[in-house]
């Protein structure tokens, strides 16, 4: 790993000048990389070698040279609905490794290597292990009626990334690979034929190879999926802001609009997977929170501490709603997020002093002008959320 993650610093310093300022902690953190690729693929492994042991005899996994070969139901025209709501996740998974073969592509054809680095880093961390594994792990157990597609795709998946990133990290792609090859043959070491024996002369991947798998749109799934996201990242947001004051009698309310019928289905479909992911508190899909909280109402009525809610718009149409018992606890996190309110507006008004200064648009390249406007308009986001939350929170306090 240690050679590996030098490798890759290397490669991601490209983006600078003839002089590098070699910093010995990011090629530390790059060998971490190699940790988290590590345990990504023992994860696969146990996965693929549980099934296997499962359908010993059956459909075993297999393993040619071009590809592990999926499934024919992912993103098949003869799949039901509720089935194609269900595979939302690897759809998703299968897109973002298509975009990811794509730029790493080209970005070593343009000698860009520091593209190439970053793209990788973002598909291994932010999009296979932090989201895909965990949305997977449901259906791995037994039983499950999609386990071998989760299976199948964690194959795919991780094959063919192994093979995108073994130009920068060859010696650990090759180790993985020939134990991820093993596995999925279930006939010890090696593969098929002598085309195969190696990484190193097994073929790049190509675009289209897995987009031709799940017969969707890129953009579809990856809009799809975000919504999916954003509700999570909304309840997790909530429990780590008002842990010790969420009532923990009462699920979590995902609101769902009357218009976004196919959100509903998606959400309630991957409501498993969320729920495989935060602790405490129950999820439940909605098309009022109101009527959906009006029967614990009564049994409120008497108490002095009952609380109130609090909402979250993570998505046009979409509202996360929770409830909160009142304690003085609920003040500190007022003033908390009073502070917090305070350093946005702060970081705002900088951002439009600079823009107001003579001659901005002649002595500011693009660039950073379009990077100080992507900023401006989070910070907007960021400041319409405070101010309703601490808004909500005050009623509550009152």
């Amino acid at each position: 790993c240690g050679t590996d993650g030098m490798r890759f610093a290397l490669c991601a310093y490209m983006m600078q000048g003839e002089r590098i300022n070699l910093d010995i902690s990011r090629v530390q953190n790059y060998r971490f990389l190699c940790n988290k690729l590590w345990q990504a693929t023992k994860f696969a492994l146990f996965a693929i070698e549980s099934f296997s042991n499962d359908k010993l005899g059956k459909n075993s996994l297999y393993y040619d040279r071009d590809a592990l070969q999926m499934t024919s139901d992912i993103g098949s025209s003869s799949s039901s609905s509720s089935s194609s709501q269900d595979l939302l996740a690897e759809k998703w998974i299968l897109s973002r490794l298509d975009a990811t073969v794509a730029s790493v592509g080209s970005a070593i054809e343009g000698c860009d290597f520091s593209a190439a680095a970053n793209a990788l880093q973002r598909f291994l961390v932010a999009e296979f292990c932090d989201v895909y594994i965990e949305f997977a792990k449901p259906k791995l157990k037994a039983g499950h009626p999609h386990r071998e597609v989760a299976v199948r795709t964690l194959a795919v998946g991780l094959e063919t990334f192994l093979r995108l990133l073994h130009p920068i990290m060859p010696f650990i792609t090759e180790e993985l690979w020939q134990r991820l090859v093993a596995a999925c043959l279930g006939l010890g070491f090696g593969a098929q034929d002598s085309r195969d024996s190696s990484i190193m002369i097994a073929e790049f991947p190509s675009l289209g190879e897995t987009a031709v798998q799940i017969q969707m749109e890129g953009q579809e799934v990856d809009s799809a999926m975000d919504e999916v996201l954003d509700v999570l990242k909304s309840i997790r947001s909530a429990q780590a802001q008002f842990r010790a004051h969420l009532d923990k009698n009462e699920p979590f309310y995902v609101e769902i609009g009357r218009d976004h019928l196919d959100t509903k289905k998606r959400l309630e479909a991957a409501l498993p997977s969320i729920l495989s992911q935060i602790r405490g508190n129950d999820v439940v899909v909605v098309d009022s929170v109101e009527n959906s909280t009006k029967s614990n109402e009564k049994t409120r009525e008497n108490e002095q501490q009952a609380g109130g809610f609090l909402f979250r718009k993570p998505k046009e149409g979409i509202r996360v709603g929770f409830r909160l018992v009142k304690s003085e606890g609920l003040e500190k996190d007022l003033k908390t997020l009073e502070k917090r309110l305070s350093k946005v507006v702060k970081s705002e008004d900088k951002i439009k002093n600079t823009q107001s200064q003579p001659n901005y648009e002649q002595r500011v390249p693009e660039e950073v002008r379009n990077r100080h406007q992507s900023s401006l308009r989070q910070l907007q986001v960021q400041r319409n959320e405070l101010e309703e939350a601490i808004a909500e929170l005050a009623a509550i306090c009152s």
